[in-house]
Order: C-alpha cells, then sequence, then structure tokens
C-alpha cells in the first residue's frame, strides 16, 4: 500500500509538471547560457570529459569566470550536446527531470519525518477530548496529504520555474536534487538505524513490534546502506555546486531535532556524544578535500583577482540580510519574479530597509523557537526545523560575494519551508475551519495549484527569448542597470541599433561602479562595431576611469587602437589588461598578433 502511495504521487507529480512546463521546452538559450554553453567548445565532444575534471577554465570561455568547480553539472551539458547539439529542448528535458526528481524527494522526506508521528493514536488512549490537534490526529492519510500537498506546490510554484526554464540554472536544480537526495537517505538511515525507528513505534502502536521490527530488518537496507548513499549523494552535489557544502549542518540540525541519545549518564553519554559527532567527520572530509582541490585547480587556471570582485563582505552581508528576505516576499507575491531583480546597496546599519530586513529575520528566529520548545506537537517541530533549514542553506550567499545578490534560482532550496508551511496549513484547514465541508483541505490544494501552474505557464512564456525575457525585466525592475544592459545587447544582436543605444545609456544612467562602467564598454563595442572610433576610444576610457582594474575595457581599447595603426598605444593597454589580470588569455592573444603584425612591417 505504501509503495502504491509513493508511484501515485509520483505519477501525478510527473504529470501535472509535463503539462505546466510542456510550453517551456521549445524556450531559447539565454544571458549565461551563451558562454557557458553554446560558445563552451570544452562540452562540444565527450573526449574532452577529462579536462571538466581537472581544468576549471572549462567553465566558461569567458576570461575569469573560472572560480567555479562544477564538472558533473558540465558532464550532464556534454552529454546533452552529444546528443542533440544546441537544441534547447533536450537541456530543458534535463533541468525539468532533475525538477520532478527534487520534488519527489521532498515528498519521500515529509512523508518519513510525518508518519511516525502523526499517525500515533491520541494521547489518553485515544479518549474524546484527550490531547492536542497534533495527538488526535489518528488517521494515516494526513502524514501522506501533508507531504504531497507541500510537494506539488512545491513543484508548481512560480518562484521555482526559473530552474526550468533557464538552463544555465541547471546547477541549481541538479544540486538541489542531490541535498535532498543525500538528506533522505540521511533520515531513512536514523529511521532504520535507531532501535526507535519510526517503522518500530507504528509497530507498537499496531500492537505488533516484533513483526514490524522484523520485517524491517529484512525489507529494508542496513543503516550503512543509507549512510553511503548519503554520502555520495553529498559528493555529487558538491561537484555540481559549491553551496551543497552546507548540508553536514542540516544533518546535525535533523539529528539535533529528531534523535535523541539514550537516556544514560556520566561516561554513557559522553561516549554517545562522540559516537554522534564521528558519523558527521566523513561528510566534513568530503567538503575539505573538495575545496582544496577546487582551490589548486582555480590557482592552476589563473583565479579572477580579487580587485575584480562586485563587493566587500561586509557589504555583501548587509545586502544579502535584505536580499533573504525578499526571497520570501517573492515566493508570497509571485507577480514581480524576473530574471533580474534589485537590491539597493546598503551604506549604514541603520538604512530602513535593512532594519526592517533585520526585524522581520528575528521575528522568524524567535517563531522558530517557539515552535522548537513547543515541539511536542511533532508539527512543531518540523515547522521549526524547516525554518532553520531556510537560513542555512543560503548561508554561502552570505559569506561569498557574487555578481547578482539575488536570483530566483539560488533560492531553490530555501523556499522549501515555504512550501512545507502551506503544506500543513492546507492540512489542518479541515480542522481550522470545522465547520466547513470535510474536503476542505483538498479543495484548498486544488485552487492553489490552478492559480501558481497558470502563473507558471505564464512565466514560461516569458523566458520565450531574450528580447522578451530582458523587456519583462526592464518593466518590473526599472532602475536595474544591468536589465537595461542586457536587453540593449539584445536589442544589438537582432540589428535594432538605436534602441542598444538608448538601452546602454539608461544603463550608464542608472548603473553604479561596475555596472556602470560595464554600459560604457558595451557601448563602446558598439561604437566599434559602427566603425565611430573616436566616440569608441571614449567609451573605453571612461569606462576605465570607473574602474581603473576593468581589464576588459583595456583590452577593448588596445583593439581599436591596433586597427587604426596605433601600435605602441595598442601594446601599452594589451599589457596593462594583462598586468592586471595574468590569467587574461584573450589579452595576450592580442599582443602576439600585434608583435606578429610589427615584425611584418619592420620587414617590409
Amino acid at each position: 500500500m505504501v509503495q502504491k502511495g509513493k508511484i501515485l504521487s509520483l505519477t501525478l507529480i510527473i504529470l501535472l509538471l509535463g503539462v505546466v512546463y510542456f510550453n517551456s521546452l521549445q524556450n531559447g538559450f539565454h544571458f549565461d547560457d551563451t558562454h557557458h554553453i553554446i560558445d563552451n567548445n570544452h562540452l562540444k565532444g565527450l573526449r574532452y570529459i577529462p579536462e571538466l575534471f581537472t581544468d576549471t577554465r572549462t567553465f566558461s570561455v569567458w576570461e575569469g569566470n573560472n572560480r567555479h568547480y562544477r564538472p558533473l553539472l558540465l558532464l550532464t551539458y556534454s552529454i546533452n550536446y552529444a546528443i542533440g547539439g544546441v537544441n534547447p529542448v533536450g537541456y530543458h528535458i534535463v533541468n525539468l527531470a532533475f525538477h520532478v526528481g527534487s520534488a519527489f524527494l521532498l515528498f519521500l522526506i515529509l512523508k518519513a519525518m510525518l508518519t511516525p508521528t502523526l499517525s500515533l493514536p491520541p494521547q489518553g488512549g485515544g479518549k474524546k477530548g484527550g490531547g492536542s490537534i497534533a495527538a488526535g490526529l489518528s488517521l494515516r492519510s494526513m502524514p501522506f496529504f501533508i507531504a504531497l500537498a507541500s510537494t506539488l506546490i512545491f513543484a508548481v510554484h512560480p518562484f521555482n520555474s526559473e530552474v526550468v526554464n533557464y538552463i544555465s540554472a541547471r546547477s541549481s536544480v541538479m544540486s538541489g536534487f542531490f541535498y535532498l537526495l543525500a538528506f533522505y537517505s540521511w533520515v531513512k538511515f536514523r529511521e532504520v538505524g535507531n532501535s526507535g525507528s519510526s517503522k518500530q513505534v507504528a509497530g507498537k502502536v499496531a500492537g505488533s513490534s516484533e513483526q514490524v521490527a522484523g520485517k524491517s530488518a529484512t525489507r529494508y537496507p542496513l543503516p550503512a546502506t543509507y549512510y553511503i548513499a548519503s554520502l555520495l549523494a553529498f559528493l555529487l552535489g558538491m561537484l555540481t555546486k559549491e553551496v551543497v557544502i552546507t548540508l553536514p549542518i542540516v544533518l546535525w540540525l535533523y539529528d539535533f531535532y529528531f534523535v535523541h541519545l539514550p537516556d544514560s549518564q556520566g561516561r554513557a553519554r559522553f561516549v554517545s556524544h562522540l559516537k554522534r559527532l564521528s558519523v558527521y567527520m566523513p561528510f566534513l572530509l568530503v567538503a575539505l578535500s573538495y575545496v582544496i582541490v577546487r582551490e589548486i585547480l582555480v590557482k592552476r587556471s589563473g583565479g579572477v583577482p580579487v580587485s575584480a570582485w562586485p563587493r566587500g563582505y561586509y557589504e555583501n552581508l548587509l545586502m544579502e540580510s535584505k536580499a533573504l528576505v525578499k526571497y520570501i516576499y517573492l515566493w508570497l507575491i509571485p507577480s514581480n519574479l524576473s530574471i533580474e531583480h534589485t537590491v539597493t546597496q546598503v551604506f549604514s546599519l541603520f538604512d530602513p530597509y535593512l532594519l526592517l530586513s533585520i526585524g522581520f529575520i528575528t521575528a522568524l528566529l524567535l517563531l522558530s523557537i517557539w515552535l522548537f520548545l513547543n515541539r511536542k506537537n511533532p508539527v512543531f517541530a518540523i515547522a521549526s526545523f524547516f525554518i532553520i533549514w531556510y537560513f542555512i542553506v543560503l548561508l554561502p550567499l552570505m559569506i561569498i560575494p557574487l555578481n547578482t545578490v539575488l536570483q530566483e534560482n539560488r533560492g531553490y532550496m530555501a523556499v522549501v519551508f515555504l512550501s512545507v508551511g502551506a503544506g500543513v496549513l492546507i492540512g489542518y484547514s479541515d480542522r481550522i475551519f470545522p465547520r466547513f465541508h470535510k474536503w476542505t483541505g483538498i479543495s484548498i490544494l486544488i485552487s492553489v495549484l490552478i492559480f501558481y501552474s497558470a502563473v507558471t505557464i505564464g512565466r514560461n512564456r516569458t523566458w520565450k527569448d531574450d528580447l522578451t525575457l530582458w523587456t519583462d525585466a526592464t518593466m518590473k525592475s526599472p532602475l536595474s542597470a544591468r536589465a537595461h544592459e542586457y536587453l540593449g545587447l539584445t536589442y544589438r544582436e537582432i540589428g535594432r541599433i538605436g534602441s542598444a543605444i538608448v538601452e546602454y545609456q539608461n544603463a550608464i544612467r542608472l548603473g553604479e561602479g561596475a555596472h556602470r562602467a560595464s554600459a560604457h564598454n558595451n557601448l563602446g563595442a558598439l561604437y566599434g562595431d559602427m566603425r565611430l572610433w573616436d566616440l569608441a576610444i571614449q567609451e573605453f576610457r571612461i569606462a576605465i576611469e570607473i574602474n581603473p582594474n576593468y581589464y576588459k575595457a583595456y583590452n577593448n581599447l588596445g583593439t581599436v587602437y591596433m586597427i587604426n595603426g596605433d601600435l605602441d598605444e595598442a601594446a601599452r593597454n594589451y599589457k596593462k589588461a594583462i598586468k592586471i589580470y595574468p590569467g587574461y588569455t584573450s589579452a595576450g592573444m592580442n599582443l602576439a598578433r600585434l608583435y606578429e603584425k610589427r615584425d611584418k612591417l619592420g620587414s617590409e
């Protein structure tokens, strides 16, 4: 019966997501897809697969974009290319398959966490009026319904549509799949490996503990099998995206909430603590090994200079604090979903929006503590756990400054806690509104799924091509310099030069620092295409004035001078680019061509 429920749930997830995302399969490549996939020759042949694991420059054709070590992700792109070239359908299908897998794993996790608690009979021997609401939930369908409701909301919610539509967001959906797989394996490891496992508890309730425990020993794999599966999934997740490094914290948190040490005193209890800590060591060794290997390979490939990072650590922490709240806002009110979101810079701890964000985060943490203190209601414990989960999985974004402060696909794993919260509320709706029909929960769930599905189908249309995507972004984030800049790039590609110039100028007007310099650089490149050399030189020089370490602008400026025959000035700019970023091969190759041209002129 349990197996049929799992098959039914998986079938429902596949059918529902197949309908919701059918109109997304023909959507094109976007944004980072060009330099990660389309122009990346390292993916265009299975013979290059060993390089994906040994050279971080295989991550992108863009110079300086080599601080990521994600060989397993690149391997899936390589296989995609081997099967269908640059036809986007195959890439979208793989992204969708990982999303289906993540949703199903969430169902299995919630089912495993809820079944041993909500299946127990009412306190006080089942007498009427005894016990709390949670204790009175003796229907075995309740865990199934809450798990399924949470899963389906997670599956069709428009917030998660970016991981299917944006091919480069496979890093998020694929790492999320392995994250959930590792966590589910850990839950099963603890369930099977503890003498007080849920299977045995449920057996005692049914009056047949020995029989059920005996079956568990034969029907279910040994604890070591689940443990190894969790460790392997963790490794695969790390090789997909670095953020999976937070998993050991989540595993410890699960044990803290739901796995109790045996009742003992003194030395015996100390030994129990040591045994618990020892099970995390292999995970920490895997994480440490990954970090060491990654740093060695990045250094060998020539990493991005720190001066090129978008912001400092302190500023990043403040801005990401605001982003933490915005992820929740976007999930609750999905009308402003976009590839580009504006998070204003924070210059002081007394910034009013930052204070509001800190206040909200504090309230959420206090709610989690209150739920934990009242964890005799098992659903409260699960809700508290997933609130903390939200902050843990986003921890890397708080520490490492990335080019963009907020991207929807980065919140893919984080918003699991909101889907679980929604599922719990819908599951309890029959009891919250007892005067209404007994099918209140199912009616609410169906209505919510229809609404979210319709919004997601609409989001799929927005991702049709770059023009629809960046037009939508500039409408929803009119103050975003980068949105205007990329719309300008799109206009340039389709030949609408006048519109491209207008959008670049909008980006210059709105941008600050690196964004403004980038817009000047791109405008200079456009003027170069038009052979307006004086205007091109002017834009490149402004970009360098804004950002003296902008090595790409120096390279572009050198190219303009070389085209116009000023080889000395061209060489000076190429050398400056190389000095700023020694691993910048484009400038090195241009300088070699310049010397070759100079030698030819000298021999004539």
